[in-house]
């Protein structure tokens, strides 16, 4: 989505959207060199900068594939965005980036 920033040498390896009557969603999933530690920071300075509020934050170290995961959902009017960074058992992480805009009815 293009209003939420990407990190340096993050490769788009998928983009989906959707618009609705009320609402549009944007998917997109990233792959990165970097920890989920550190794109965490990148999306904290990023996204407050912008005006984005952080609601949840989750961290889950015994997920599914094992690995570790922090789930970030920040909001900002009727938006809100969930980021999911994913530690990569080769190094690095996968971004996921779900956008909801929420049109004013």
């Amino acid at each position: 989505p293009k209003d939420i920033p990407r990190p340096e040498g993050a490769v788009r390896k998928s983009f989906s959207s959707v618009r609705q009557k009320t609402y549009s969603q944007e998917i997109a999933v990233y792959s990165s060199k970097s920890t989920p530690a550190a794109l965490e920071e990148f999306y904290t300075k990023s996204l407050t900068a912008s005006g984005w509020e952080l609601s949840p934050r989750v961290e889950n170290n015994g997920s599914i594939a094992n690995t570790h995961q922090i789930v970030l959902t920040w909001k900002n009017g009727l938006r809100s965005v969930m980021i999911t960074l994913a530690e990569v058992k080769a190094g690095g992480a996968e971004i996921g980036v779900n956008l909801i805009t929420k049109f004013a009815q």
